[in-house]
């Protein structure tokens, strides 16, 4: 789909999921190459700068809420691109819909913007979007936690993997976007900006370093605490193994007592009517024995 508007002597034109021929025509109409506006098509572009005949392509990893019914995470992230002059036009490209261009930002017509003012805007809502997420992604471990301590449940187990693997995915395109964002610190987009341009820059810089770390954090959270639970399993396993292994053993006496008089020779007492009950009552206290002297050992 194509948008576009006006803003004062600029235009702003909109990609998202768009068909060869509208990219066709976009790069036609602006004197671009095409693979700057296919870049950003890609789910695994990785973030970058390239400046080419005075022409900008910034490429950022957003945060997104995962929709794929194939593997359903509660959030991922996907590349969106901007190309600019910075004086006649800007396109942003992405391949589904953009969650932090809405139709606000969009609707923009204050003519004194301009198009960095619209890029710094979407760097800022950018690192928002992640702040965001990452809370939710806190709330979901502070809950994934308390189900686990009251059940070890393999579905909930499962939650604590996807949410660890979203933060995979935070920590990858946050580290990459930082890169980015420092290298084109030095470009002449940002340079020739206003003072006010590049304190919103700084800010940036310093909203996605914050969202970095706090991914990192809530990425070893989530590791320790898988790590917790699979000690927790395996120690339930082992007693669950020391216990079998005693009753077994215990088990052995009457069984042994069993096989002795089950065999068909002269035994002892084999004619007394009440020898079946002293058997039973001998071979019960000598496995509750061996059970009691087990368990103390282990």
């Amino acid at each position: 789909m194509k948008r576009s508007q006006t803003i004062g002597q600029w235009q702003w034109v909109l990609l998202e999921q768009p068909t060869h021929n509208e990219l066709k025509e976009v790069a036609s109409h602006f004197t671009i190459p095409l693979d700057m506006l296919t870049a950003a098509l890609d789910p695994d572009e990785r973030p970058r700068y390239e400046n080419e005949d005075a022409i900008h392509l910034i490429v950022i990893r957003i945060p997104i809420e995962e929709d794929d019914e194939e593997e359903p995470l509660p959030f991922t992230t996907r590349p969106l691109g901007i190309i600019t002059d910075n004086q006649n036009f800007l396109i942003t490209v992405h391949a589904k819909e953009v969650p932090i261009i809405d139709d606000t930002l969009f609707g923009t017509k204050t003519p004194e913007i301009t198009p960095l003012d619209i890029i710094l805007k979407i760097f800022s809502r950018s690192g928002i979007r992640y702040i965001r997420y990452l809370r939710a992604i806190d709330e979901a471990i502070r809950e994934t936690e308390e189900q686990l301590q009251e059940e070890l449940d393999n579905r909930h187990v499962l939650s604590l993997l996807k949410l660890q693997k979203s933060l995979v995915y935070f920590t990858t395109a946050l580290r990459a976007n930082q890169l980015m964002l420092q290298r084109l610190r030095s470009t002449a987009l940002i340079q020739r900006g206003t003072e006010m341009q590049m304190e919103m820059f700084e800010d940036v810089l310093i909203d996605n370093a914050q969202a970095l770390e706090t991914t990192t954090v809530y990425l070893d959270i989530t590791g320790r605490i898988a790590e917790a639970f699979s000690s927790m399993i395996s120690n339930n396993l082992n007693y669950v193994m020391r216990m079998l292994t005693t009753i077994t053993v215990a088990l052995m006496v009457p069984t042994l007592f069993s096989s002795i008089y089950g065999m068909n020779v002269p035994l002892p007492f084999q004619n007394n009517p009440y020898t079946v009950f002293v058997i039973m009552l001998v071979s019960t206290l000598l496995a509750l024995l061996i059970y009691r002297l087990l368990m103390r050992r282990w």
